[in-house]
């Protein structure tokens, strides 16, 4: 694969206005910014002061590889904190929706689990560096040559492909995909808080089943 156009974030501030997400596309050193078309991040306002939790559903599997499909592709506000609890503000992360083969709560309800991954594109550019995480899934399902072309497209038209043009692109091609994943335990050796799962990586994306 020799197309070495990509995206990653970047936080764009004009005027005292909001800062807005922006993919940016990047080839070798240069870099190109384009003026807004659509779309831009939620400004973060809580009155109240009070902590916020993750809005996803806490399901508790074996540490393991599982069968699984993907059943959306989100773009959520996440708090941010240090090892030490201190609060390092908001960043935007995806999330994916996989629903687990084979395993269900103790109501029989199916377990879909979260995976959140940053929005940012880039491959490891030395010794040491690995490549992101959405990298690796545009690489693995064969996306990225098509990213590149949706990009370049939107440049050379003098917009700019946000973040949320970034999930629908994710969405419409990912959305009940077959995939094999890695799921790993959160709090697994903290005893003084609830351990739950999410998915590590994906593995691999499986062949559709034929019905």
């Amino acid at each position: 694969m020799d197309e070495k156009k990509i995206v990653e974030e970047k936080e764009v501030k004009e005027n005292n206005a909001p800062v807005e997400k922006e993919a940016v596309i990047t080839d070798g050193d240069k870099e190109q910014s384009k003026p807004v078309v659509d779309g831009s991040a939620e400004a973060y306002i809580n009155i109240e002061g009070e902590p916020e939790q993750e809005e996803v559903a806490r399901a508790l599997i074996l540490e393991d590889s599982y069968d699984g499909t993907i059943v959306s592709v989100a773009l959520q506000s996440m708090r941010v904190w240090s090892k030490k609890g201190l609060d390092l503000g908001k960043e935007n992360k995806f999330l994916f929706s996989v629903l687990i083969d084979g395993e269900n709560d103790k109501d029989g309800s199916e377990i879909v689990l979260p995976m959140f991954v940053k929005p940012k594109v880039n491959p490891a550019y030395k010794v040491g560096v690995s490549n992101t995480k959405l990298y690796d899934i545009l690489s693995e399902s064969d996306l990225l040559v098509s990213l590149a072309d949706i990009t370049r497209k939107v440049s050379i038209e003098g917009g700019k492909f946000s973040e949320e043009n970034l999930r629908a692109f994710l969405e419409a091609n990912l959305q009940g995909k077959l995939v094999r994943v890695e799921v790993k335990t959160v709090n697994k050796d903290d005893p003084k808080k609830a351990s739950y799962s999410r998915v590590k990586s994906i593995l691999r994306f499986k062949s559709q089943e034929v019905k």
